[in-house]
């Protein structure tokens, strides 16, 4: 630091016009000398604080707890006082980042969910899984038999409802389920009725929740529309929560695949 030697410099400098001042004229009598000689004083000491401060700089005491000889080096001749975090991994759906990490099913499902609002190849619920699937690494279904417009078609390993997992393809055949949620109350009783269809038709499974209901992607639902989410039931169920029951009935064949790397 410069100032701290300008600052030494500048007190000798005065200290020496002050002596010679008192010297000449044996006391410090004259106002001009005692102001010399307050200024060499204040000099020197502002000096001597900054000798100090940088002295010291950089050398306190490691915190308490942290051994600065174990941790892990930062580069040559460096220790680091505390370790640096992991970083987050990005997101399966980030505008950045590698959208192909992650495991096979994370894959397809990143894929489809990148989807939504746009169609894949000519539209049909078909073009979506193929693509996600053959984007994966994982085999489709013209590598377990002949695709036809109306086949009910094989994409992996046959799992079951309990064993269903995100990355999951459903296959559907004449499939469709019926929601009614009656409210009742000490004055009115409401109904809500809901319900869908899959004539035939694929999707892949987004998250799976409780009482059968699965989150699916697909497109083509209904006909010509681009990438959508649903939810979609594959068991009969009947719940009460307060003063609302709930009852779903499934109807129609369904398939559910484990995709498999090509």
């Amino acid at each position: 630091m410069a100032a701290r030697y300008i600052l030494l410099a500048l007190a000798v400098v005065f200290l020496v016009a002050a002596t010679t001042r008192v010297s000449r004229e044996g006391g410090t009598r004259h106002p001009q000398t005692r102001t010399w000689l307050f200024v060499s004083v204040t000099f020197a000491a502002v000096s001597a604080w900054l000798f100090w401060q940088g002295n010291n700089m950089g050398h306190g005491t490691a915190p308490a707890g942290s051994d600065l000889d174990a941790l892990p080096p930062i580069d040559d001749g460096t220790s680091a006082r505390t370790d640096s975090p992991t970083p987050a991994p990005v997101g399966l759906d980030a505008t950045s980042g590698d959208a192909n990490s992650g495991s096979m099913a994370d894959q397809i499902v990143s894929y489809a969910r990148r989807q939504q609002g746009s169609s894949v190849g000519k539209g049909e619920c078909f073009d979506l899984v193929d693509t996600a699937l053959r984007g994966a690494k994982a085999k489709s279904a013209a590598d377990y038999g002949k695709i036809s417009r109306d086949a009910d078609y094989v994409w992996g390993t046959p799992v079951s409802l309990s064993s269903l997992q995100p990355g999951d393809v459903i296959q559907f055949r004449n499939y469709s389920f019926d929601k009614t949620v009656v409210t009742k109350t000490d004055k009115s009783t409401t109904t809500e009725e809901a319900g869908g269809d899959r004539p035939h038709h694929t999707a892949i499974v987004e998250s799976v929740g409780d009482d059968g209901a699965v989150t699916v992607l697909e497109q083509n639902v209904p006909v010509g529309s681009s990438g959508t989410r649903t939810v979609l039931y594959f068991k009969d169920s009947k719940t009460t929560s307060g003063q609302t029951t709930t009852t779903v009935k499934v109807h129609g064949k369904f398939w559910f695949y484990r995709p498999q790397s090509n």
